[in-house]
């Protein structure tokens, strides 16, 4: 198919309101709470911000990294209030906070909010709702399969690659595993889904030099996006229908067609096919960090409008693949599916809390961290303070590129 079918039948896609969202739209209910007796919020964001609220605005979609659990909570020094959604269908439910009330609306059927006062410690939500969320079909065990070191590799830097696996050896770690990003023939975020290396033979050699030193590769691929420039064999069936096309240079596919799945599992096979052996991990770009979306497609496998389908979806995904998976964002769906989260994007920030690692941390392994304020080995430990409070893996490592992380990497003594 080229662009410009492509383009016509995004065209052909009807606009859609939020009342749209059910098949009857007398029964979409929201819920509102008064907020402005407290002047704080713990968001359930990534690993957990504690935000002020005056003048806060926000909107964010369950289950995602914005929204990865089904609660908030409020408090104002004294005291605080807990609020929960009882969806045990983990159905998408949007939460938005503005001019000090709390909306919660439901894309599916509605449920159960109930609402609690607490003390005045966001450690007290976290209990409550832990209580809750661990007997939960997402906390089915799938086993501890973290590593020890993960890290950013490259082909383009033997010297690089060496260094790293010298830090971890000399800190007597064995379990290693190394993302590989930019790693492709085409620029970041540029015409997915080709995931055909920009050099075979340096490709080839780091896959080589990983088996040698029992390294596990996790390359990059994006779960989600499909370039409008990309000849893509796939029929326009596979799209997410859920308005016409905007000016930008990618297009959603549904997770829920499993005729995309299908797509993106031979992709990854075909890298396995080009290098003559099976790479043991996969990276997923974009299924846990991104809103999910509402598909109203009438080709694929799920109900018109499906409140669940995205997850769905994006679970038979992690499910189909025999390989150890980590996924960018966290949410607490895909538990019980992958191996790991990729969980840096917020941890810059100065109101964070380790609020994730309070709920999960028992059932959930968490890579990555901001570390561009590392200028220094004092700085490292400082940074490497945080890291071991929010339950990270790696010393805040895989970052997008090595660049950063090779000047990073000399501030690191070795360990006799």
């Amino acid at each position: 198919m080229n662009r410009r079918d492509f383009n016509r039948f995004l065209l052909a896609i009807p606009t859609l309101k939020s009342s749209d969202l059910l098949s009857d739209p007398s029964d979409k209910k929201d819920v509102t709470i008064d907020l402005s007796a407290y002047s704080k919020a713990l968001l359930p964001m990534e690993h957990g911000r504690l935000v002020d609220l005056k003048g806060y605005y926000g909107s964010y979609r369950y289950p995602s990294r914005d929204q990865s659990m089904q609660f908030m909570a409020f408090f104002n020094g004294v005291g605080g209030l807990y609020v929960q959604t009882m969806d045990e269908n983990a159905n998408l439910t949007d939460w938005t906070i503005k001019n000090n009330v709390l909306t919660i609306s439901f894309i599916g059927e509605p449920v159960e909010v109930v609402t609690q006062k607490i003390g005045k410690h966001w450690q007290e939500a976290a209990e409550i709702y832990r209580e809750w969320a661990t007997s939960q079909w997402w906390c089915k065990s799938k086993g501890s399969n973290s590593f020890d070191f993960i890290t950013t590799a490259s082909y383009s830097s033997d010297s690089y690659n060496k260094r790293n696996l010298d830090i971890a050896r000399s800190r007597g770690l064995h379990k290693l595993g190394g993302w590989l990003t930019q790693w492709r023939r085409f620029d970041f975020d540029k015409m997915y889904p080709d995931y055909f290396p920009r050099s075979y033979s340096e490709f080839k050699g780091t896959v080589d030099w990983a088996r040698t030193n029992d390294i596990t590769l996790f390359p990059f691929y994006n779960g989600v996006l499909v370039d409008y420039r990309f000849n893509i064999d796939l029929s326009p069936m596979a799209i997410v229908s859920l308005k016409p096309a905007k000016k930008t240079e990618h297009s959603y596919y549904a997770c829920t067609s499993s005729e995309w799945k299908d797509y993106l599992i031979d992709k990854i096979s075909g890298l396995d096919k080009l290098v003559g052996e099976p790479l043991g991990g996969a990276y997923i770009d974009l299924v846990a960090a991104t809103k999910p979306r509402v598909c109203f497609s009438e080709h694929h496998n799920h109900k018109k409008g499906s409140a669940s389908a995205w997850v769905a979806g994006n679970r038979a995904l992690f499910n189909k693949l025999d390989k150890y998976v980590i996924a960018e964002g966290n949410a607490e769906v895909y538990l019980d599916v992958v191996d790991g989260f990729l969980m840096h994007l917020h941890t810059g920030r100065h109101d964070i809390v380790p609020l994730w690692k309070a709920v999960y941390g028992d059932k959930s392994n968490s890579y990555g961290w901001d570390m561009r304020s590392v200028k220094s080995k004092k700085s490292f430990l400082e940074q490497q303070g945080l890291i071991q409070t929010f339950g990270v893996k790696a010393w805040g490592s895989p970052w997008m590129t090595h660049r950063a992380e090779e000047k990073f990497l000399k501030l690191i003594p070795m360990q006799s």
